[in-house]
Parts: C-alpha cells; sequence; structure tokens
C-alpha cells in the first residue's frame, strides 16, 4: 500500500495545494504554516495553528451558522476549527456517544477498550500526534512481523520464515497490479494474486498454508476480502513514514482537547436533508425537530450514504450520487475476550494461526503486552463478518475461542467479552472505505466536491490519499472546514458591497 517516498511527496502536495488553492483566501496563509519535514507530508501544528494562531489567523467575526452532521473525528474537527473562525456550528449526532467509530468502553480497572479505531497509522506529519501529544496519550509502537505464526498446537513457524514471507507477498501483490493493467479490463485482487502466484509457483514455498495465512491477514486491514478489491487502484492511497501507533489510553481522547465550547446535540438522527442552491438548509431528525443554517457539512459514514437512510431533497446530483454508488464500504468486526490469566506467548504483539480458514479468526493482538490486561483481540471481516453478525454473542465468542483451543489445548473460558457489529449498526452500516473493481481514485475525490456553496461532505471516504484512515478524516475535516470558511467570507464580503452601494 505503500508508495516510494518521491511519489507520497508528488501526490499529497498537489493534493494539498489544489484543495486549499480553491480555498482562496487561505492559501497563502496554509502554504506558509505548513512544517514540512523529510517525508514530505504537512506537519503536526497545522490544526492548532488554525485553532490558535489569531494573529496569524485572526476571526472571521461571521455570524454564519453551520451544520454539521455527525460527531465523529471528522465533525469534531471541523465544529472546532469553524468555531475558532467565528462561525456558529451545531453538531448533530445520531447515537447516544461522541466518536463515531471511534468507539472507546471501559475495560478492567478503568483500562480503556477500543471497539473502533485502534491505531495512529504513521507518525510523521500526522495530525493525529500532536492531538495525541496534547492529551498525553500513551502510545504503544506495534510491528506486524513481531507475530507468533503457529501451525498447530504449539507449533511455531519459524522467524526466518516469517521474516521472508513479507517481501514474497509484497512481490505478489506488485505482479497482480502490473497483470492487471496489463489486462483489457480491471480484474478482482484475488485474480490478480492467483495469476501471480501461478506466474512464480516455482519459487513459492512449499506448503500453501503460510501464504494463505499472510492472504488473510492481509485482508484484515483493508475490512473487505480482496475478491471484492480493485487490481489496478487498490492500493492508490499512501502509507505514512514512521510505524504504527496502538492508543493504550484510549482513542476517544484523542479528540478532547477539541470539545470545549462545541454544540453537539446526542440522539438526534438525520432523517431529511431540504436544500437548494440559494437559501437555507433545513435538517429534519427523527425527533421531528428541525435545524436551520445557512451551510451544511455532511460527515455522514459511506455506508449510511449507500443506503439512502437520509433523504436529500432535492436529490444529490448524479455525479454525487454515482461516486457514493461506486465506492465500496467494508466491514471489520472486533471480537475482545478478557481472561483470567494469560496461557498464551508474551513476547510478541501478534498471534496467528494456520488452522483458521481465510476470513476467520486467524489474528489476535496481545493486548496484554499493549493494555496490561490479559486479553486478546480477533478481528473478522468481508462477508464472514456480516454472517457472523446475524449470530448470538454466545456464538461468536465460542468460534473465536475455537483456533485458542486447538493451540494451546485446554484453556480458561474469557470472564468478559466485548464484540462489535458494524455492519448492522445502523449509524455506520460497516467500517470504512475501499475501491472495488473498476471504481477509480478520483471516485474519493468526487464525493470530497461540494454541492454549490452549501453542502460539503468530509470523512474517511472524502480523502483519496487517506481513505479509511482516522487522520483521512481529520485532514478531510480540515480541509472542508477552510472551504466553508471561504465561502462564509465570500458571502459576507458581497454583502457588505451591496450595503455600501445602496
Amino acid at each position: 500500500m505503500a508508495t516510494t517516498g518521491e511519489q507520497s511527496r508528488a501526490s499529497y502536495s498537489r493534493r494539498v495545494l489544489f484543495a486549499v488553492g480553491e480555498a482562496g483566501l487561505f492559501t497563502h496563509r496554509i502554504t506558509c504554516w505548513g512544517r514540512w519535514g523529510d517525508s514530505g507530508f504537512p506537519g503536526n501544528q497545522d490544526m492548532f495553528s488554525l485553532l490558535e494562531a489569531q494573529s496569524a489567523f485572526p476571526q472571521l467575526d461571521l455570524q454564519e451558522r453551520v451544520l454539521i452532521i455527525g460527531a465523529g473525528a471528522a465533525g469534531i474537527v471541523a465544529a472546532a476549527i469553524l468555531n475558532k473562525l467565528g462561525l456558529r456550528t451545531t453538531v448533530l449526532e445520531a447515537r447516544d456517544r461522541i466518536g463515531g467509530r471511534i468507539w472507546t468502553v471501559t475495560g478492567p480497572g478503568a483500562v480503556p477498550i477500543d471497539l473502533g479505531a485502534s491505531w495512529i497509522h504513521g507518525t510523521e506529519g500526522n495530525p493525529l500526534m500532536e492531538l495525541a501529544h496534547r492529551c498525553g496519550a500513551r502510545l504503544i509502537a506495534t510491528d506486524r512481523s513481531r507475530v507468533a505464526l503457529f501451525t498447530r498446537r504449539l507449533q511455531l513457524v519459524p522467524r526466518e520464515e516469517i521474516r521472508r514471507l513479507a517481501p514474497l507477498f509484497q512481490q505478489l501483490l506488485s505482479d497482480a497490479k502490473q497483470i492487471a493493467f496489463r489486462h483489457r479490463r480491471d480484474m478482482s485482487l484475488s485474480a490478480g494474486l492467483l495469476r501471480a502466484m501461478l506466474h512464480r509457483w516455482r519459487t513459492l514455498p512449499k506448503g500453501a498454508r503460510v501464504l494463505r495465512w499472510a492472504w488473510g491477514a492481509f485482508e484484515l486491514v483493508l475490512g473487505t476480502r480482496t475478491h471484492n478489491l480493485s487490481a489496478r487502484y487498490w492500493d492508490q492511497d499512501v502509507d505514512l513514514a514512521g510505524g504504527d501507533r496502538f492508543v493504550a489510553s484510549g482513542y476517544l481522547n484523542l479528540l478532547r482537547p477539541l470539545l470545549d465550547g462545541l454544540d453537539i446535540r446526542l440522539g438526534q438522527a438525520v432523517r431529511t436533508i431540504r436544500w437548494r442552491e440559494r437559501g437555507p438548509v433545513v435538517v429534519v431528525t427523527n425527533r421531528g425537530e428541525e435545524f436551520e443554517a445557512e451551510r451544511l457539512l455532511c460527515t455522514l459514514p459511506l455506508g449510511v450514504l449507500k443506503a439512502g437512510t437520509v433523504r436529500f431533497v432535492p436529490p444529490l446530483p448524479p455525479w454525487k450520487q454515482a461516486a457514493i454508488d461506486r465506492l465500496g464500504f467494508g466491514c471489520l468486526d472486533k471480537v475482545i475476550l478478557l481472561f483470567p490469566r494469560v496461557f498464551w506467548n508474551d513476547d510478541v504483539d501478534y498471534l496467528g494461526f494456520l488452522t483458521e480458514s481465510p476470513g476467520g479468526y486467524a489474528y489476535f493482538v496481545n493486548l496484554h503486552r499493549l493494555c496490561g490486561i490479559p486479553a486478546l483481540m480477533g478481528f473478522v471481516t468481508g462477508r464472514r463478518a456480516r454472517l457472523q453478525e446475524r449470530t448470538s454473542d454466545e456464538k461468536v465468542v465460542a468460534r473465536a475461542m475455537k483456533p485458542l483451543r486447538r493451540t494451546f489445548g485446554r484453556v480458561p473460558e474469557p470472564e468478559q467479552y466485548w464484540l462489535t457489529r458494524w455492519g448492522r449498526d445502523e449509524f455506520s452500516l460497516g467500517s470504512y472505505s475501499y475501491l472495488p473493481v473498476g471504481a477509480l481514485g478520483s471516485e474519493f475525490d468526487v464525493l470530497r466536491c461540494p454541492v454549490g456553496d452549501r453542502l460539503f461532505f468530509a470523512g474517511e471516504a472524502t480523502h483519496r490519499v487517506f481513505p479509511g484512515a482516522v487522520h483521512g478524516a481529520v485532514l478531510s475535516a480540515i480541509e472542508a472546514a477552510l472551504r466553508i470558511a471561504a465561502c462564509a467570507r465570500s458571502d459576507a464580503t458581497l454583502r457588505r458591497s451591496v450595503c455600501a452601494l445602496g
């Protein structure tokens, strides 16, 4: 999924300058504020410059109202920036909590447990690192190669074999991409991988179990099975440098420095958005309440937009709806099992099990090393996740326990568990976006584009460079806030000019 440093710098700098350039008024100042490091990505202080540098970016002193749909990362960041710039914001959140797909609950001994986002992916140029610093977050570096991979009961795959596996699988992914581009049409990534494996079958390791496990673990990162993904463009995004950091102190705490002074209305599920090119936007919620504003920022998850459970009147333009329809929205569910004691290898970040079929519980995170509690966090993705969501909690836990019992024999029953059903959550209907077969990276750009100067969009599915990531949602929110502020200032200048002429 990563590109070279030069490619990363070029693709991201073009995007930032184009996006901010449309905001006109703010182009020069944002460019000057960017603290560009070796990675070529904008520096961590950009968001806080917007929030704090009053002398560099004075308040616009506007009284325009902005409605923000959704109190996830994008909605909260945008509201904090717009408030600081002098606009009045109201955030409507359907749930009885903030955070959206960031969902932190309290475990034993007041230890935070995240049922949604858990990692900061990449530390260099990531705005989440500044948020983590501000709230004193405890971050733990994790390494996917630090894994105990079991073939059967207590039998481990040698570490050297695991180390050789990573470059081999990366080469197969590269081959699959080239095969797809040589083909007349796009194909699924799974089809490309199978063709690549056939081409390199003489150099593949004996036995397919380790490679099959790597394939399944790879799908967990993507939130969907590879037969859904575009072989040509699945990796059009960029990985930030610096490695992954597990947020051991609770992901929701990263947003708390931004909450001061925000008007967030919980339990307000938006049902209808009435808009027009000129005039106010009116939102009707499940409580029958109406909210009115000059502009609206929609941060609804792509799954909700695809389902059409929020009605736009008039409907969104065909070009916008087409992008919503073409993008994919995956499902990744977690099960977290708390045990009375640790019975597994405790010197690794991950446990892997070759006995599990693709899509099953073949991959667990060692939360004892990361959080200090005797717990394991397992994952299931794609169609298997959506099927599992229809079953009882007891059956889900029993399914997750199977590889542990096969490997470690008699193990204690979990004392407590937590699990997710993101696909059946009516306010998300999945986990995060992906590019299906036949789709292009430009679909993310189309979803990002505003409709006139009244409807604006933000969230992970609107960021072409970092889709599916919290930092993508945050960066899209910064951009959307600047667009809204630019439009508000333009309108205010026009009104003052008309008054002066009158």
